[in-house]
């Protein structure tokens, strides 16, 4: 499984009509994190999983509504 990058995480939040402050809270990192990794200040593997995982979770409630 690939992950995704900000860039993928940025288009399917807004997507969704998600903000990243939400979508942060949901994945329970702070968004401050979520910048750093943008920037490329920190290796996020475990937080970026954990974004992805908040952001199906979002994707499938869609789906499914």
């Amino acid at each position: 499984m690939s992950l995704p990058d900000f860039d993928d995480i940025k288009l399917r939040a807004d997507a969704l009509g998600l903000s990243l402050s939400k979508l942060c809270r949901d994945a329970d990192i702070s968004e401050s994190t979520l910048q750093r990794w943008r920037r490329g200040d920190t290796d996020p593997l475990r937080k970026i999983r954990a974004v992805d995982d908040a952001l199906k979770k979002h994707e499938d409630a869609r789906d499914d509504g």
